[in-house]
């Protein structure tokens, strides 16, 4: 019989140099399939990070709709607390200065303690939450005062709300926390939010006074400050931690 003539790239590689043998081409289709292993692996990795970053993206924009909502309630709840201060504070024997401070600290003790549980019983109701499909829980706050001591220049926790250390709305800083549950998932949302509040003018103290003076009025005085988010609140990112 007659013997065939392998063909040149057949060939064992000491006879044939420029050729490529069974043993080559094996090293070779496993190199290509480890690489293309760790591609897919790569891709599927590369994939699940950016998923992750998505959630967490997602996540924060549900933080942030909920603080656009309590931002237009805190600037609501301000207006109400800072315009109908107590008879009390015009029927005194105090000076105008001192006014103005028991004015601006009846209403931040004011905005801490009731203004914040109203702001939730709102939330519970908002028919924002419910279209994105949040359910609120509950809500929290936590007041600081500037610490002005030697070596301290810094805001610390205020669990009380004692207010003798303040003297201008720059002394307080707010942190308010909601609890809410988003798909089985509970997250709790926080913002920390700085006051620039102006104080009430002579003028207008001198006014209260004798419009209490006069016994004959009898409904409270009610001011017409006005506020708004840009000018008013000094505000951090939102932050948050999920459950």
């Amino acid at each position: 019989m007659r013997k065939m003539r392998l063909s040149e790239n057949m060939k064992l590689s000491s006879k044939n140099r420029f050729g490529v043998c069974s043993v080559q081409m094996i090293i070779i289709l496993m190199s290509v399939v480890l690489i293309s292993s760790f591609i897919i692996e790569s891709t599927h990795i590369t994939f699940k990070s950016i998923s992750r970053k998505e959630s967490a993206i997602q996540e924060s924009l549900w933080g942030e709709s909920i603080f656009q909502i309590i931002d237009v309630y805190l600037i609501q709840s301000l207006e109400e607390v800072y315009n109908t201060p107590p008879e009390i504070l015009f029927t005194n024997s105090d000076e105008s200065d001192k006014i103005k401070i028991k004015i601006l600290r009846y209403s931040l003790f004011e905005l801490w303690n009731t203004q914040v549980r109203k702001i939730g019983n709102k939330l519970s109701n908002s028919n924002i939450l419910q279209n994105i499909e949040i359910k609120y829980k509950s809500i929290d706050k936590m007041a600081y005062v500037y610490d002005n001591s030697y070596g301290v220049n810094c805001f610390k926790i205020n669990r009380d709300m004692i207010t003798k250390n303040i003297s201008s709305s720059e002394d307080f800083a707010l942190t308010i926390s909601v609890k809410v549950e988003k798909n089985g998932d509970r997250y709790v949302y926080s913002k920390d939010y700085f006051f620039k509040i102006p104080m009430y003018s002579d003028e207008l103290i001198n006014k209260e006074k004798n419009y209490y003076k006069d016994e004959s009025n009898v409904k409270p005085w009610v001011n017409n400050f006005e506020f708004d988010t840009e000018n008013t609140l000094v505000k951090s990112e939102v932050y948050y931690e999920k459950n």
